[in-house]
């Protein structure tokens, strides 16, 4: 039988005397009474050695479809039938690593190992295991423990990379990936690792270096869509804005049917404000995917360019389907679609439609504002901040913490009325903002006439927050002063 190292099976060797390190003992999952144990002995040997090969078989095939809910369970019964077979007890570690189970994946492992040794499928699992309970530094340790036992298996080179990568130590993951290609035969390893490198070239926009990987790997596989797609988002960073197109209708050219390459030629045909070019893929990619919010926004500002607003409109619809108030998507996409439906329905009349779509997009900048505010106040850039935070309230004008703040940058800025004003007005709102009190006593204390009310100020914020301690400095003081 044999061992899964990136879902392919292979001939399964002899493992015997290869510990991994030191013996683990490690008790099945779901631990066995004596009685069950004797129930299931007895159904062992109802079992054939036939019937036992069939339930392998049933396994590998599982495995092989990537049904690994119902792979676990078979694994589960073999190991329970024979709890001293080590290839059932790796299968089903793989089985509840692929269902996101790292600690009960672990232990099957560890009972594998215990039992015939460790081989480098084990560590190359073990490994994985580690990146998913986020020990970046464990996989890497089991990783190149693999890479010691099967230097030539790819696949391990290829997780080295990834972990490199997540680790942002990207100079090493291309290092890993150069290495090995040289001792790559299989052409689709070659193609997979020179994307890979590809990519990691375009995370350090090294523009050029993740070109020259694509048009490596097309020189192997030259009808391959997805790398004429990578290729053409790489062109299209570095402005080449023909080269772009021309690779991206070659991608579709190769899958008329990929929504994803339909996207990308309609997108270069919108930078070149060609809407009506676009139009057709569009139309085709969303046939495709119903439910491709970004193809739907794509097509509604095509129609919108267009002056076509009733396309606009429902196309513009179609992207929001399923958050139409951006109560979770909170993204780039939504806003736009909320600006182009907005538009769309504005130039069809329909203005207080319109005035509610762009009144819903203006509050996800409120944050946006008060942020940049708090960020200039802290810079001591009071005059900016303030027109900041004066841009938030205008959105939000019943927020205390906004009032607050505003009313600091009045202090600041010399004019205590002003700034009085708004502390007042952050309390109304909430009259159980202590910060609030404390902030209107800071700013009344400056001033000799206000000192009484300052005083009650700090008073009322220590009833709110009998922890607010800069408020008994105040007070304190206060009461010096006043000798």
């Amino acid at each position: 039988m044999g061992k899964v190292i990136g879902y392919t099976n292979k001939t399964k060797k002899g493992r015997k005397g290869s510990s991994a390190g030191k013996s683990v003992s490690v008790s099945p999952t779901n631990s066995s009474t004596a009685e069950r144990l004797g129930n299931i002995r007895d159904l062992v040997a109802a079992w054939s050695e036939e019937d036992i090969n069939l339930h392998k078989l049933l396994l590998l095939e599982l495995m092989d479809k990537e049904e690994f809910a119902q792979a676990k369970i078979v694994a589960q019964h073999l190991t329970d039938l024979q709890p001293e077979e080590p290839y059932a007890w790796y299968l089903r570690g793989v089985a509840l690593l692929e269902l996101s189970d790292p600690q009960q994946a672990e232990l099957c492992l560890l009972k594998s190992m215990e039992i015939q040794g460790t081989d480098a499928a084990d560590c190359y699992q073990m490994s994985r295991v580690r990146l998913l309970q986020g020990n970046l530094e464990g996989a890497g340790d089991w990783c190149r423990r693999a890479l010691e036992l099967d230097p030539e298996k790819t696949a391990l080179h290829w997780l080295l990379m990834k972990i490199h990568s997540f680790q942002g130590d990207i100079d090493n993951a291309i290092a890993v990936g150069k290495e090995v290609l040289p001792n790559i035969s299989d052409a689709s390893d070659k193609v997979t690792t020179r994307l890979k490198l590809a990519k990691l070239f375009l995370y350090r926009s090294a523009f050029g270096k993740a070109e020259e990987e694509m048009r490596e790997a097309m020189k192997l596989q030259p009808n391959n869509a997805e790398i004429w797609s990578m290729l053409g988002h790489c062109l299209s960073r570095q402005h080449k804005t023909e080269e772009t197109l021309n690779a991206f209708q070659r991608a579709v050219e190769i899958d008329p049917d990929d929504p994803n390459s339909l996207y990308n030629l309609a997108d270069a045909f919108l930078g070149l404000d060609q809407p009506d070019k676009a139009v057709n893929p569009l139309l085709r990619a969303v046939q495709l995917r119903h439910d491709y919010s970004l193809a739907h926004y794509d097509l509604s500002l095509a129609y919108l360019t267009m002056k076509k607003y009733e396309e606009s409109e429902m196309a513009a619809r179609a992207a929001l389907r399923d958050d139409p108030a951006m109560e979770y998507q909170r993204t780039n996409l939504g806003m736009g679609a909320t600006e182009n439906l907005g538009l769309a329905l504005m130039n069809q009349g329909r203005l207080e439609e319109a005035e509610a779509c762009f009144r819903r997009n203006l509050q996800l900048f409120t944050n946006t504002y008060f942020n940049l505010g708090l960020t200039l106040f802290r810079a001591k850039r009071f005059g900016d901040a303030l027109k900041n935070f004066q841009r938030a309230l205008e959105l939000k004008p019943e927020d205390p913490e906004f009032h607050n703040l505003l009313g600091q940058s009045y202090a600041e800025l010399g004019q205590p009325e002003e700034a009085e004003r708004s502390l007042r007005r952050a309390i109304a709102i909430d009259p159980k903002y202590a910060m609030g009190y404390y902030d209107l006593g800071v700013i009344l204390v400056e001033r000799e006439d206000r000192r009484g009310a300052a005083l009650e100020s700090f008073q009322h914020a220590l009833k709110l927050d009998p922890d607010l301690t800069w408020a008994y400095y105040c007070i304190a003081c206060l009461h010096a002063v006043a000798g």
